[in-house]
């Protein structure tokens, strides 16, 4: 064959080659749909996203292009320096046990809507949080040492819906109250009143303030958010304060929680269950309530009290027991009416453990002995 038919052959060649692969491209492109096709498409569409070293980085919305972001550890100093065109592809971030100790981030996380600095050092919250986080709905920082929020204002986020400031140092919250929070948990701190956490709190339906100083005296003047369903108030030192409370008149708040479904008072000093009764509204919404670990004291007024919210359908949902005058305790579902025998309807204790029955073989003889006069006869 000539250099001419080389030429000629070597070009078909070619040009068949070129058809083949123009046709395998087409196929491919035309079934975007199909299941590897389409995956690497998705991979090739988010891999313009840089993950910061040290953290790990998930893609939890294809659609929106969203990433979920989680960094821990000591060596963690601030906030992340993620690149700027990124910033808006962040919508969840957690930052557990870090050394940040403020929140100072000059860069907007436009559509960040979790927040978790669980575990860090973070002292104070101020008005840079609104610029880093605008949009943020859930901010958690328990565990941290959080001592005031002076410069936090709740009005200039009304995205936020889910706060949690458990375990820190706060002994107040913030006054200006929120339009749009309806989870606050602060349990663990030093609030020995809840003035700031009132009544200008209107979508608030949970708030949980155990284990900190409460009294039923540091709470005589707080007017609670008006649609407050849950509240734990357990672990505090809610009783009965020395000369003063004689007529419970200190837990009048109770009263104004007419949307309250569960109660939390656990763990107190409580030995009656007067200032509840005494102020529980008749339509009152409540239907559970915790009071075990309370030194309550055995006596036909408790025995009443626990009978009346009985009837309003209050279901007492832990164990809780009460002290007879013998030291021993008695179950508050073990208290009857035999409280009141001998007392009057008084508040004193009583002793006994309950109404005292014969046994079944003391019955058997006493029939026996009323029978055996007919018997001999």
């Amino acid at each position: 064959m000539n250099s001419n038919g080389c030429l000629v052959l070597c070009s078909v060649i070619l040009h068949a080659a070129s058809l083949l692969a123009a046709g395998a491209a087409a196929e491919v492109t035309s079934i975007p749909d199909s299941g590897v096709t389409g995956a690497f498409a998705l991979e090739s569409m988010h891999d313009n996203f840089t993950c910061v070293h040290g953290c790990s980085c998930q893609l939890v919305d294809y659609t929106r292009s969203r990433y979920a972001v989680l960094c821990q550890g000591p060596s963690i100093r601030a906030i992340p320096a993620f690149l700027t065109e990124d910033l808006h592809q962040i919508e969840s971030m957690t930052l557990l046990r870090t050394s940040i100790t403020k929140i100072d981030s000059l860069r907007m996380f436009s559509n960040l809507m979790y927040l978790n600095l669980n575990q860090s050092l973070v002292q104070a919250l101020d008005s840079g949080l609104v610029t880093t986080f605008p949009a943020v709905e859930s901010l958690h920082i328990a565990g941290s040492r959080l001592a005031q929020l002076s410069d936090f204002n709740l009005m200039q986020h009304p995205a936020l819906r889910d706060v949690d400031f458990s375990a820190n140092q706060l002994d107040s919250f913030v006054s200006k109250g929120s339009m749009s929070l309806r989870t606050l948990k602060l349990s663990g701190n030093l609030f020995t009143r809840l003035d700031s956490v009132g009544a200008s709190y209107v979508a608030l339906r949970l708030l949980n303030v155990a284990q900190n100083r409460l009294t039923l005296n540091g709470l005589i003047d707080w007017d609670p958010p008006p649609e407050l369903e849950v509240l734990d108030l357990s672990g505090n030192l809610l009783g009965v304060e020395s000369g003063t409370l004689r007529r419970s008149s200190n837990a009048s708040f109770l009263g104004r929680l007419r949307q309250l479904q569960q109660l939390d008072l656990s763990d107190n000093r409580l030995t009656s269950l007067k200032a509840i009764t005494d102020w529980l509204p008749a339509d009152a919404r409540l239907w559970k309530l915790s009071l075990s670990k309370n030194p309550f004291v055995c006596s036909c007024s408790l025995y009443r009290d626990k009978q009346r919210l009985a009837w309003q359908g209050v279901v007492i949902a832990d164990t809780p027991t009460c002290r007879l005058s013998n030291g021993s305790d008695c179950p508050l579902t073990r208290l009857g009416s035999w409280a009141c025998d001998g007392d009057n309807g008084g508040g004193s204790s009583v002793t006994k453990t309950g109404p005292t029955l014969a046994p079944r073989e003391d019955l058997a003889s006493a029939s026996l002995l009323l029978r055996l006069p007919a018997v001999l006869g």
